[in-house]
């Protein structure tokens, strides 16, 4: 109800969206992603610089780690660790909880999701830990969907330091065993799940996600974001397939194969083995290759919260003064679909901001 609101929103702090290209997303039968202009990156530094100019003060690497409570248990602030390593304490009479999710603690995947999925590789930001969450269920919050294990299939191993679904969805990549050098999977289907459920049961130490210059015009931001990857030194360009399987170790007559069999049903000319319906370009040398493996980008369990964004206790009843908002919120992300998780935060943050100061 609110996305409108939100682009007029964060237009008027400098925070612009490619009006010219409206993307479809994984999970969406329509074209419903408005991509940010120029990059992904560019709500956060646009946010950051509107702060600057209107003097919120900002306490960067400051790690809060525990909840301040009056005699009647009352939350009343925070206590952080400063960028030196000094224990501070911040009070206030609102506290919003905004620290994302919890795929950086490797103990809480195994404890919600199972032993099966130990030793993920992790692509989120750093400290994402659930140390808020964990300090919020201490005092009696509820928590909603912990057990849902949402994997994605494409978390880059060389550097351990990236999700890259995008080109993978949106841009005609594909996914190889690089056992076999074969597809497996629709690639775009749900967010990468279904091709992340695949991966684990096959239980390959790695694959290989293929793409080429094609996906260089899809749009701003994945030209952005592809030209980071290669800065990074985390792709590997090859001038054709024989070269390519070679250096990736898989027969080359199975990996002609399998891009002769993708690049056909590209063309319409058979329908897709795995029944990928959305495509982009026929996929042609020079060919870049990542070796990825399953991931967590993000987790989907969190803080049950309600209408207001007040987080909700066992009793059912909510904490006066505290609030949870992004992915260390529950509810939503388990039915996920593309986009779903920025609009969600964003929104968030828009609508409790403004009761906050009324």
């Amino acid at each position: 109800y609110h996305s409108q609101d939100l682009i007029d929103y964060y237009s008027t702090m400098g925070v612009n969206f490619n009006t010219e290209k409206v993307n479809s997303t994984d999970g969406s039968e329509i074209n419903r992603g408005h991509a940010l202009s120029p990059n992904i990156g560019t709500a956060v530094s646009s946010l950051v610089e509107y702060m600057d100019e209107i003097g919120v003060d900002v306490r960067y690497s400051t790690r809060v780690e525990s909840f301040i409570l009056d005699e009647s248990n009352n939350i009343i602030g925070v206590n952080a660790t400063d960028y030196n390593g000094n224990q501070v304490e911040y009070y206030g009479n609102k506290i919003v909880l905004a620290s994302g999710g919890w795929g950086d603690n490797n103990n809480m995947i195994t404890e919600n999701w199972g032993s099966d999925y130990d030793g993920l590789v992790y692509g989120g930001s750093v400290g994402m830990d659930g140390t808020m969450l964990n300090a919020a269920v201490a005092l009696g919050a509820d928590t909603e969907d912990m057990n849902d294990p949402h994997i994605d299939a494409t978390l880059e191993v060389t550097r351990g330091i990236t999700i890259t679904t995008n080109v993978l969805r949106n841009c005609g990549g594909i996914l190889i065993r690089q056992s076999t050098g074969e597809r497996f999977a629709d690639e775009q289907a749900s967010h990468s799940e279904i091709a992340a459920e695949a991966m684990h049961e096959l239980g390959d130490e790695y694959y290989y996600e293929i793409f080429d210059k094609n996906a260089l015009n899809y749009s701003e931001a994945v030209t952005s974001k592809i030209e980071s990857y290669i800065n990074m030194g985390l792709t590997t360009e090859y001038d054709s397939i024989e070269s390519m399987a070679e250096s990736i170790k898989v027969d080359a007559d199975v990996l002609t194969k399998t891009l002769d069999a993708y690049n056909s049903a590209v063309r319409g000319e058979t329908e897709d083995e795995f029944r990928r319906e959305r495509f982009y370009e026929e996929l042609k040398a020079p060919y870049y290759v990542m070796k990825v493996s399953n991931g967590v980008a993000c987790t989907t369990g969190g803080l049950k919260i309600n209408e207001n964004m007040q987080v909700v206790k066992n009793d059912g009843n909510a904490f006066d003064n505290l609030y949870a908002i992004g992915e260390i919120a529950g509810g939503y992300l388990i039915n996920y679909v593309g986009g779903d998780s920025l609009s969600r935060s964003s929104i968030s943050g828009m609508l409790l901001g403004r009761e906050i100061v009324k």
